[in-house]
């Protein structure tokens, strides 16, 4: 019976294991964001608030937000009218963020675009900069737009190259 119960335990979909980590991290931002507006930190709400739409947007969430939505989303309810005129200045010229402004709503916008979710789309913009020769994509822009990047790059390593860089100079580990 244990034994039943562990494997219906183990079954569970890949969907609802991203939700329960996106809901994990969805109250880390939250108690983020409401800790920084009791301590009247603008950029810390802002960066709680960039970080809950990175984390709709990494679990499949491409809805647009108005302001008063994205509030509700950090538990942000009540604010001052300061605080929220410049929360809406500070967006709307985000570049990590794309800004309707008929609509008055927010989406996130990773570096790569929205044209690069999968593994097909990756491979196309690499072999896209490799005919313009613009050169390879970071790492961190590929965790950033592709859904589920591990398995991507697992699946894909056969196609590119890999390349560590160090951001300032030369590798610490010695060369031979």
């Amino acid at each position: 019976m244990q034994f039943k119960m562990l494997v219906s335990e183990c079954t569970m979909a890949l969907s609802d294991v991203i939700t329960v980590l996106c809901v994990e991290n969805l109250n880390r931002i939250k108690s983020a964001a409401q800790t920084a507006h009791r301590a009247n930190n603008p950029h810390r709400v802002l960066k709680s608030i960039m970080d809950m739409m990175k984390e709709r947007y990494a679990g499949r969430n491409y809805e647009s937000l108005s302001l008063e939505e994205i509030l509700a989303a950090v538990e942000l309810k009540e604010i001052k009218p300061d605080l929220k005129v410049w929360i809406q200045d500070a967006l709307a010229s985000n570049p990590k963020i794309m800004f309707y402004q008929e609509e008055g709503r927010y989406l996130f916008k990773p570096a790569l675009g929205h044209g690069v979710c999968n593994r097909k789309q990756l491979l196309a913009k690499l072999c896209e900069n490799e005919r313009l020769g613009l050169g390879g994509l970071t790492l961190s822009d590929i965790k950033e737009a592709v859904y589920n990047h591990e398995k991507v790059l697992k699946v894909c390593n056969k196609f590119f190259l890999l390349l560590v860089t160090c951001k300032y100079g030369l590798p610490s580990w010695p060369v031979s």
